[in-house]
This record gives C-alpha cells, sequence and structure tokens, in this order.
C-alpha cells in the first residue's frame, strides 16, 4: 500500500513540476508577444521571472484573463 502511494507521488509531482514549467514559459512568451506600454511589459517580465509560478499566476489574473 505504501509503495503504491509512493510511487503515485513519485510520478505525480515530476509531472506538476512540468506543467508549472510549462505555465511560466507561456505567460513569458505571452507577456514577451503582448501590446502592452514599454515600462508595462518590462515590469511584468520581471514580476514574472522572479516571481517564478506565483508571478506567473498574477500576470495570468490581472492581465492575460482580463479578456
Amino acid at each position: 500500500m505504501f509503495i503504491l502511494i509512493f510511487g503515485l507521488m513519485g510520478l505525480f509531482i515530476p509531472l506538476l513540476g512540468l506543467a508549472s514549467l510549462a505555465f511560466w514559459v507561456w505567460m513569458l512568451v505571452d507577456c514577451l508577444q503582448r501590446k502592452l506600454a514599454e515600462n508595462d511589459k518590462i515590469l511584468w517580465m520581471l514580476v514574472i521571472i522572479f516571481g517564478n509560478i506565483i508571478g506567473a499566476l498574477i500576470y495570468f489574473f490581472m492581465i492575460k484573463n482580463k479578456k
């Protein structure tokens, strides 16, 4: 039983990490391609880069999800 649980965790955690990385890169690319004022674009790039997944989530809910 414990082997099954730890085996599933060993599979789930790397997949979650890859999904987080893919989301982070997607938000970074979106920020680069979006037509924003130059200062806003630089600020959002810094938030995404230094905030990692939290910065990407902030960008997603404040800019990308505004449509």
